[in-house]
């Protein structure tokens, strides 16, 4: 059985990831993890910022694949109220633009207006081109 709990920094840890350079270290994130026979198998929710904006966010472990549809469809229920508990007035969402897994997967869940686009000059993510669209 799938469950949707609510988030935890720890369990991000366990998809590897480290909660605290995601900025993701806070237990009172309106956000929820997905387990499945005691494994998490992805966390998502949103973060928000000052001026009322949210940012949404998901992140998965290698056996989400296994349970993608299921999930996917409890989390675009659960995006809104997120948002609710957040108390942010509008919600963002940024992919790859050279993904279109991600794209596809932004638009179905409504994100479907541009707001910007940013170029990555260093890091992990040097040269990638991502778009932030809103969700109207």
């Amino acid at each position: 059985m799938i469950e949707f709990v609510q988030y935890k920094p720890e369990h991000l840890t366990e998809t590897g990831y480290d909660p605290e350079m995601m900025m993701l270290n806070d237990e009172n994130l309106p956000a929820y993890s997905v387990i499945k026979d005691g494994k998490v198998i992805a966390c998502g929710g949103v973060r928000t910022s000052t001026g009322g904006l949210a940012e949404a966010w998901f992140i998965h472990g290698d056996k989400f694949e296994l349970y993608y549809i299921s999930v996917c469809k409890k989390i675009k229920k659960l995006l809104d109220e997120l948002v609710r508990k957040s108390g942010a007035k509008a919600v963002t969402a940024t992919y790859d633009i050279d993904n279109e897994v991600h794209r596809r997967f932004i638009e179905w869940m409504g994100f479907t207006k541009p707001v910007g686009i940013y170029y990555h000059l260093d890091g992990v993510y040097k040269g990638k081109t991502f778009m932030v669209v809103m969700k109207p």
